[in-house]
């Protein structure tokens, strides 16, 4: 079915705009009716490609093709490049990814194909901004040389917000504003933060690029998604989509967003940072339409209130306890020592669980946090915490201090070559060289401060019983006093299910047995006292004597110093 008329007002702009619809959901098409005569767009339908029917299995006999799936595609469609083996869930999703994306590609080359320079592409479920059609002409006016695709409307509440906008802005244009707003997101962020971000006062709508952390992209407060609710595409930015979008390894929109920062070999053809949007957005989604993907908006039909993620936070996580005592800056300023403690083993726990492969491929705290930042499973309060460790370096050096147990003991035990070669098989050396993994450790520690090892051990040590599982602690001593405070997580757990993490205990181990697994022996916040260094003297000899790897940790390098001295035999006793 071709493009049919939905509204053609006299004084509208002259640019094809074309509304994607599926032709069973002609009441998200009646809305959308309403949409464009309020504002006096002109506008047509597109029929949209149902990927229902492109979608289909191989073989329904044969059970290894049983979850082989084949598309009936044109030679001149984008062929998928993921997903080969897709359960019937995984399926049932992934049509409407192949659906959109050959809707959204067609509606593109309709336009430039009756001529027009530009073409404008509209999903059907928006509510639209009175003042499109002025600032659409008034974006053609100042950017439309220049210009390749321009976002009218991001999917992401971060992507629209003025704190990520007015830092990337392309080009002020013309049109005035009434007033300078935030949304009800930016408003909530900014007072679980405790402060409010310095911006300008912005008098008229601005052109912004949209960065992406796709594909190696680096741009890390990029983590949402662009969305394709509404676009402008010109001529020139159509032609760098049919070059560079030729498989569908994503969602259209992610695509899109990945290919058109330009900032990798394959794509630094485009140009870098091709990707705008205007501010403040032209087109949103009310929310509330449930999913085309599964066929829900059939099922349940147009909401009294919001049910898309999209609509505003995509979870919970951001109202919970734990992330105002996570996010507000407050409580890093002037901190008691237990409350830092606190926000150290939240945040330790809201990331993604490590896999035993980081260990051999992480050495430093970036690659870390960017191997967790790709993990998935991702939610909003653990992105946020992600965007803050970037904005806020006290944050980052608490942070990290909730992490710094694990990859300390796990650091050290690649150093003892404690590590044994990985049954993975690569199909290319990577540069760290052949894949290593760690056997179970027995950690013993002979000396730590008691008040920060046992304030939430399932915190410290998570990220080493996930790195190298079947791992035991214990504490080399006759007691451990009951009257140290702990934090067991019960308040997290039930706020944040999400999170997955299990309890980690640190046993008591009065006769020194170290147990099975690789020893390896911990000393840690090694202070001057002589006392101290005295006893843990006898301790280490022992240990040495046994040749058990030893690892001595201290704030300061003199005490580490005194040690070794003493170890060596050079004086007999501490000055």
């Amino acid at each position: 079915m071709g493009p049919m008329a939905l509204s053609m007002p006299n004084n509208a702009p002259q640019i094809p705009v074309f509304v994607v619809n599926l032709d069973r959901s002609p009441h998200r098409l009646k809305d959308m009716r309403h949409e464009v005569q309020r504002c006096g767009l002109r506008a047509r339908r597109m029929a949209a490609t149902d990927g229902r029917h492109r979608v289909v299995r191989r073989s329904r006999a044969r059970p290894y093709l049983r979850d082989l799936t084949s598309f009936a595609l044109r030679w001149d469609e984008a062929r998928p490049a993921i997903g080969v083996a897709m359960t019937a869930a995984e399926e049932r999703h992934f049509v409407g990814y192949v659906g959109s994306w050959l809707s959204h590609t067609r509606a593109v080359r309709q336009g430039l194909e009756e001529g027009s320079p530009f073409v404008v592409v509209l999903e059907d479920d928006q509510v639209l901004n009175p003042d499109m059609n002025s600032v659409m002409e008034d974006i053609i006016s100042c950017a439309g040389d220049i210009l390749d695709i321009v976002i009218l409307g991001p999917l992401d509440w971060r992507l629209r917000s003025l704190q990520y906008a007015q830092p990337r802005k392309i080009m002020q244009l013309r049109h005035p504003l009434d007033k300078c707003t935030t949304s009800a997101e930016e408003e909530y962020i900014a007072k679980a933060y405790g402060y409010r971000p310095k911006l300008q006062q912005e008098s008229s709508y601005f052109l912004y690029s949209i960065g992406s952390r796709a594909m190696t992209g680096e741009d890390v407060l990029s983590t949402g998604c662009c969305g394709v609710w509404g676009y402008m595409v010109s001529r020139k930015g159509a032609q760098k989509m049919e070059a560079s979008m030729k498989f569908m390894w994503e969602s259209f929109d992610d695509v899109l967003q990945a290919e058109l920062q330009g900032d990798n070999r394959f794509t630094s053809f485009l140009g870098r940072h091709r990707l705008w949007a205007v501010w403040p957005p032209l087109v949103t989604s009310d929310g509330k339409w449930p999913s085309q993907n599964s066929g829900e908006d059939l099922d349940f039909g147009k909401q009294h209130l919001p049910v898309s993620p999209h609509a505003g936070f995509r979870d919970h996580t951001l109202q919970t306890e734990v992330a105002q005592l996570i996010l507000c800056s407050d409580n890093l300023i002037m901190a008691r020592r237990d409350r830092l403690r606190h926000i150290a083993a939240a945040t330790a726990l809201v990331w993604p669980p490590v896999e035993p492969i980081w260990a051999y491929v992480v050495n430093g705290w970036r690659r870390l946090f960017t191997q967790r930042a790709g993990a998935g499973g991702g939610f909003e309060l653990r992105t946020e915490a992600q965007h803050k460790m970037y904005k806020e370096r006290r944050f980052f050096d608490i942070a990290t201090e909730g992490l710094t147990w694990s990859w300390t003991v796990l650091r050290a035990a690649f150093l003892f070559d404690l590590a044994q070669p990985s049954p993975t098989v690569l199909a290319t050396m990577p540069p760290e060289g052949p894949p290593q993994q760690l056997p179970p450790l027995a950690l013993r520690i002979l000396w730590a401060p008691m008040k920060d090892l046992l304030w939430c051990p399932s915190a410290w040590f998570r990220d080493l019983m996930c790195a190298s599982p079947g791992s035991h602690i214990t504490f080399h001593g006759r007691t451990m006093s009951d009257s140290v405070p702990s934090w067991r997580a019960t308040e997290l757990r039930q706020q944040l299910p999400q999170c997955g993490f299990f309890d980690i205990s640190v046993e008591l181990e009065p006769n020194g047995s170290a147990g099975g697994g690789a020893p390896l022996v911990l000393v840690a916040g090694l202070d001057a006292h002589d006392a101290q260094l005295t006893q843990l003297l006898s301790l280490l000899e022992l240990e040495l004597a046994q040749q058990h790897p030893v690892l001595v940790t201290a704030k300061q390098l003199q005490p580490l110093l005194r040690l070794w001295t003493m170890l060596l035999g050079n004086i007999d006793a501490p000055t």
